[in-house]
């Protein structure tokens, strides 16, 4: 039986081979703009309120890089269909410290994107491509919070607690793809990510722009 596993596999994808291109996979890091007023004003809320002693926030949920990956199948030569995922984060602290203690709040937020996307191909050149792609999906947030108090000479004190999100998103983007050659090329775009409808949510929106850059591998 082992002996006909290369010989099966050769038949699953000849096919592949002989079609064309068939699956593209793409890996695009890129920069994330986050309207995150929400969770911005409960910061400054236990920034304000939360001791008698003044607090200061260190860190005030940036905006930062964002990760997404992709598998899409060629419908024709200049249009696909598939899958997405993205990773995206942030965070904030709350922080103050003098001769008696330290006090600090951390706040970690994160979000899993996944969705269906389509994208259409301009040719400009041989070469050079416009495209335009439109993502829609769910969004998983995590906020996980932990803060501490820590009194010299005293007992400390800490507390953590974690809130989860869903959302639905919708991303159109364009921006251009060189072809290296026949199966690499390079992408460069720009989105406007919606976080929109709502699942459970009353806190977390990661709606903004998306800026990428990234590389895609054709089969």
């Amino acid at each position: 039986m082992l002996k006909k596993i290369p010989f099966l596999a050769i038949i699953c994808f000849l096919p592949l081979c002989c079609v064309g291109q068939t699956v593209r996979f793409s890996y695009e890091p890129g920069f994330g703009f986050y309207n995150l007023g929400r969770i911005k004003a409960m910061q400054h809320g236990f920034e304000q309120h939360t001791y008698s002693f003044p607090i200061n926030a260190v860190e005030k949920f940036p905006n930062y890089l964002n990760h997404s990956m992709s598998l899409d199948f060629y419908l024709d030569k200049n249009t696909l269909f598939g899958f997405n995922a993205a990773f995206l984060t942030t965070g904030g602290r709350n922080y103050s410290s003098d001769y008696s203690g330290v006090y600090k709040l951390d706040m970690l937020l994160k979000a899993f994107q996944f969705g269906l996307e389509s994208e259409s191909l301009y040719n400009l050149t041989k070469k050079l491509d416009f495209y335009t792609n439109f993502k829609v999906g769910v969004i998983q947030s995590t906020l996980d919070v932990a803060e501490s108090l820590i009194l010299y000479d005293l007992d400390n004190q800490s507390n953590s607690d974690q809130v989860v999100e869903y959302s639905y998103f919708v991303e159109p983007n364009v921006g251009f793809s060189y072809k290296l050659n026949k199966r690499i090329a390079t992408k460069v775009g720009l989105g406007l990510n919606w976080d929109t409808g709502r699942i459970n949510r009353q806190l977390i929106y990661w709606s903004g722009l998306r800026t990428r850059i990234g590389i895609t591998y054709s089969l």
